[in-house]
């Protein structure tokens, strides 16, 4: 039986945890639902279905607000939590194909190290925390890293946006898009 002490608090996450009602329901975080609304960076999701089974990435979008992004606030060289506040999620039900990484089905975090021509990006096995800093306890969990080109943009894109990109019925590219920048992650699943 759980204590009467902890109850509200196990209550209060699986709410968080279940349904933020902003585009994030199943996304880990460290606020409650009232206090999602309030954030600068919200939190926010993106699905795809891979042969029958949901992928879905969950990230803090921050906004550029007049300041320069691409080696700016996300400085070249330096490890970036590849959004804002927790850290950026990928959850794949089925083993699967994360670029390079083979992975077991699980949750998983991701961050990149940018650059101007190709930015390398590292599955991580430690989720459910603050996205920074990415230390030596963090980088202790790290499953496997591999590199993306950059692709140029038209468009300014204001606010960081991720969405699934279908590429065949059991893989999709993860597509991330800021400033004039994009990347795109391949996730493929895999047999057995």
């Amino acid at each position: 039986m759980i204590g009467r002490s902890i109850l509200p608090a196990v209550l209060t996450l699986a709410l968080v945890l279940v349904s933020c009602g902003d585009g994030s329901d199943g996304c880990w975080t460290t606020d409650t639902p009232g206090q999602l609304a309030n954030r600068p960076s919200p939190l926010d999701s993106a699905i795809v279905i891979l042969g029958e089974e949901q992928v879905r990435v969950c990230y803090g979008r921050p906004s550029a607000r007049e300041r320069p992004v691409m080696d700016g606030l996300v400085r070249f060289g330096e490890i970036w939590r590849l959004g804002a506040n927790e850290a950026t999620s990928i959850e794949v039900p089925f083993r699967s194909r994360i670029g390079d990484v083979t992975v077991d089905p699980g949750r998983y975090s991701l961050y990149v190290v940018p650059g101007a021509e190709s930015w390398d990006v590292t599955v991580n096995g430690m989720v459910e925390r603050w996205g920074i800093p990415v230390d030596a306890a963090v980088r202790a969990a790290d499953i496997g890293t591999f590199s993306v080109p950059v692709e140029g943009l038209s468009q300014h894109v204001e606010t960081l946006t991720m969405t699934f990109q279908e590429t065949g019925s059991d893989s999709a590219d993860l597509v991330v898009d800021w400033e004039l920048t994009r990347i795109r992650i391949p996730v493929h699943r895999l047999e057995g």
